[in-house]
């Protein structure tokens, strides 16, 4: 099944020796994959007077507490930092050492950590997101937006119907669905959950 099917699974059996090694590699990933966005985020405060989106796992796994693995970091920006504002962008992850390796996917790698921008206007049409409506957190004097659990969760169910996200992500967006529901059905419940970090 996988990791993070293999956490879900366990979650909701409520057992905990195969979760407690999940979680601790997934927060592990997580706190890795959290300092990279940190790093890129206090740059594009900075430099570019932009404040981002945290978006994708990382920041589903940061607003409900989950402690799933994740890939690359997904950080919007507004479009005009991808459009006019593209080669200020450039210089930024350049200055981070940071290797453009996907043009139209705006991807960036260095090390073993990679990057994806997209614009945060998308979120409005996709989902009906106001971006600028979203709550502003600050970690480390780094400031950037976050959606919440509903915002996730209206991503998520509408990233169903794409067919190609459907075929390669379906399973894992489906299991991301049933996180945030019971997430939000705790807090209505006036419950929280806890991860199980080590």
């Amino acid at each position: 099944m996988g990791p993070v099917g293999d956490f879900v699974v366990n979650a909701w059996l409520g057992t905990c020796a195969r979760r407690s090694f999940v979680v601790c590699r997934s927060h592990s990933s997580s706190q890795a994959s959290l300092e990279l966005f940190l790093t890129v985020a206090a740059q594009l405060n900075q430099q570019l007077g932009v404040v981002p989106v945290l978006y994708g796992s990382l920041g589903l796994n940061r607003v409900i507490g989950a402690a799933q693995s994740v890939g690359d970091v997904d950080i919007l920006v507004p479009a005009v930092c991808l459009a006019e504002r593209w080669p200020e962008l450039v210089v930024v992850m350049e200055g981070l050492r940071f290797a453009l390796i996907d043009v139209r996917e705006r991807e960036w790698r260095r090390g073993a950590g990679s990057v994806a921008f997209a614009d945060e206007e998308s979120l409005l049409p996709f989902a009906g997101i106001d971006p600028s409506t979203l709550r502003i957190s600050t970690v480390d004097g780094v400031r950037f937006k976050e959606l919440s659990p509903a915002g996730y969760l209206a991503v998520y169910r509408v990233s169903q119907h794409d067919g190609y996200r459907r075929e390669k992500r379906g399973k894992w967006d489906a299991e991301k669905i049933a996180q945030i529901e019971h997430y939000l059905a705790l807090q209505a419940g006036g419950q929280r959950e806890t991860p199980g970090y080590c």
